[in-house]
């Protein structure tokens, strides 16, 4: 009897140590609350949406039999009464004045190559240098999608390349290889015709060869009747003029051109006429293009509205740009960033818990930006007992109040 009473005890103690060490486990490993440090977070204000490119145009139209060679760049400014167009019999006399140009191009650079300074070693010295210059601008021009940039920058690199040649005592000159380029010019040019006309243009203006049926369409005159869904329809490909076989590009007439973006009518209230701004476009390989704002239009009860954006910033890309997504940043702005988790709502106020001194405070905050997952925050640095920097933020726990100790 005795036995089993003593075995009936020492369980009873066995699992009361057992509980006891859990307990104590429990408190050790278990943590109730999670903090986190609250840091400075700088982000781009801004606004997102699609948007319709507005230009003062005119189509170019000539009567033309052959193939039409264009003398200038898109986006290059042509006075009244200039050649924009040369007209050829055919696509292989353009194909060899362009291989021709491509010839002569390659004799200047081989002849630029010869041209080395009397003192080998300082040049030597510094050729490596100008090298992996060129280079570095080569991968920049690339990713920037500027395809003059890139060829210039590998003319120049290949005539680095030729000058160390001579400088190295690899190549003496290179004579033969100028001799036999302009042996192939001559057998391209006794082929090529000569042009067998020009087209002109009418008035004077930034040329573009991509005419598109809106030029027309959509002008500065027509955009301040238009609403959201009237520029909904141009985003859609709607609305273009059948082009005829006479129209062989466009000019723009003003340097000023709009920009016309479809907001939320709720972002519209952040818009005043003659805010200077920047837009963003992933099409065009600028940063920021500065703007103006024009005009804010607006339609009772519509969910929608648009913001009309003036500029005099001109490229070849946006002077064939007719729609994309356009981001409008209206500069950096900082705030303390704060995960979604952390915020909790007390007496109506939104804010968050923190931990100063083994005790809980509560801060109220103002968001003025949210992204998934987490939200910044106004930021008042003279006030103390407004959310800090460096404040010890309670992103997971309960039963959390002001004036509650934590151990």
């Amino acid at each position: 009897m005795r036995s089993t009473m003593g075995k009936i005890v020492m369980a009873v103690l066995a699992l009361f140590l057992v509980a006891y060490i859990g307990y104590q486990a429990v408190d050790y490993f278990y943590k109730p609350y999670r903090l986190e440090t609250v840091y400075k977070y700088t982000f781009q204000d801004s606004v997102t949406g699609n948007a319709v490119f507005i230009r003062e145009e005119k189509q170019v139209e000539s009567e033309i039999s052959g193939v039409l060679d264009y003398i200038h760049n898109d986006s290059e400014m042509v006075s009244k009464g200039m050649a924009i167009a040369e007209i050829y019999p055919s696509s292989q006399d353009i194909l060899n004045l362009e291989r021709i140009a491509e010839l002569q191009a390659e004799i200047k650079m081989l002849e630029d190559s010869e041209k080395t300074e009397e003192n080998y070693l300082s040049v030597f010295e510094t050729i490596g240098t100008q090298i992996s210059d060129a280079l570095e601008n080569i991968v920049v021009d690339m990713r920037m999608g500027d395809v003059s940039a890139t060829a210039e920058g590998k003319n120049e690199l290949m005539t680095l390349i030729n000058r160390r040649q001579i400088i190295a005592g690899i190549e003496e000159n290179y004579d033969s290889r100028i001799s036999q380029l302009k042996m192939e010019i001559d057998r391209l040019s006794a082929q090529t015709a000569s042009a067998q006309g020009f087209v002109y243009a009418e008035e004077k203006g930034y040329f573009s060869s991509a005419a598109d049926g809106y030029e027309y369409a959509v002008t500065p005159e027509k955009m301040a009747e238009m609403t959201a869904e009237d520029y909904k329809k141009i985003i859609e490909g709607k609305g273009a003029q059948q082009l005829t076989s006479r129209v062989v590009g466009k000019l723009i007439t003003d340097y000023n051109w709009y920009c016309a973006v479809v907001i939320s009518a709720e972002e519209a209230g952040r818009f005043s006429i003659g805010d200077s701004l920047n837009i963003m476009i992933d099409d065009v390989g600028t940063d920021f293009i500065p703007v103006k704002v024009e005009n804010v239009v607006t339609v009772e009860e519509s969910q929608e509205a648009v913001v009309i954006l003036k500029c005099g910033y001109m490229t070849d890309q946006l002077a064939n740009l007719r729609t994309a997504e356009v981001e409008i940043t209206f500069g950096a702005v900082s705030g303390l960033r704060i995960p979604n988790s952390a915020i909790r709502m007390v007496g109506g106020v939104k804010g968050v818990y923190v931990l100063k001194k083994q005790t809980v405070k509560y801060r109220p905050i103002e968001v003025i930006y949210e992204r998934n997952g987490f939200v910044v925050v106004r930021m008042n640095e003279e006030d103390a007992s407004s959310l800090q920097q460096f404040d010890e933020l309670f992103v997971e726990g309960n039963d959390l109040y002001e004036g509650k100790h934590i151990d």
